[in-house]
């Protein structure tokens, strides 16, 4: 996917579930795209896409990623999740919630003598069934570990998505975002993941 890494108390068993689920949602992700493009092609059509951005998801995202900082041109496709099916919300299914990641090739951690990640960003959305239109940009946030911070969807549910970050070496810089799928509020809290548990053993 290289377009040129709840409130209250987490789960151990959830958070480890999702990761390892990851792989596969994205290989659903990639399957799902291909079919969409296949469907397109035999009906003649093209697909919706942002004003100014190439055909596919990745422009687009890559263009909401430039509103932050334009060169942070490659990017990556981390997790995706939907509303639960049932779960009474009328847009389930319709709508995913994707996690990416934005690198601005030859960008340093340390600018102006201070730590700067907006070369490696980190933004959460939400995208259309067809999986090639960005709906809404819920959040864009740089990296708080230089090439070395993991951000996935922990939960998932018919009001809001659940996305925690954590360093990817020693479960350091953790933080995590209840996000609202509509776009309209956004609540921060701290965690803790295993990996800083056994470090601290």
């Amino acid at each position: 996917m290289d377009s040129e890494g709840k409130g209250g108390g987490v789960g151990a068993a959830g958070r480890s579930g999702t990761r390892s689920g990851v792989r596969a949602r994205i290989g659903q992700l990639a399957g799902m795209l291909v079919l969409v493009a296949l469907a397109a092609c035999s009906r003649g059509t093209r697909l919706p896409v942002p004003a100014g951005a190439d055909e596919g998801l990745l422009p687009a995202l890559r263009s909401f990623f430039a509103q932050v900082n334009p060169g942070a041109t490659r990017v990556w496709i981390l997790d995706v999740g939907t509303r639960p099916w049932g779960s009474g919300n009328p847009d389930a299914g319709d709508e995913y919630a994707v996690v990416a990641t934005a690198w601005q090739p030859g960008a340093e951690p340390v600018v102006g003598g201070k730590f700067s990640g907006n070369g490696e960003l980190f933004g959460v959305f939400v995208v259309d069934s067809t999986l090639t239109h960005v709906k809404r940009v819920l959040h864009v946030f740089p990296t708080r570990r230089w090439h070395d911070y993991q951000v996935f969807i922990d939960v998932v549910d018919a009001d809001s998505i659940t996305v925690l970050g954590q360093g990817a070496t020693f479960g350091d810089e953790a933080i995590g975002f209840r996000l609202d799928w509509a776009g309209h509020g956004r609540r921060e809290f701290a965690w803790t993941p295993q990996v800083a548990r056994d470090n601290q053993d």
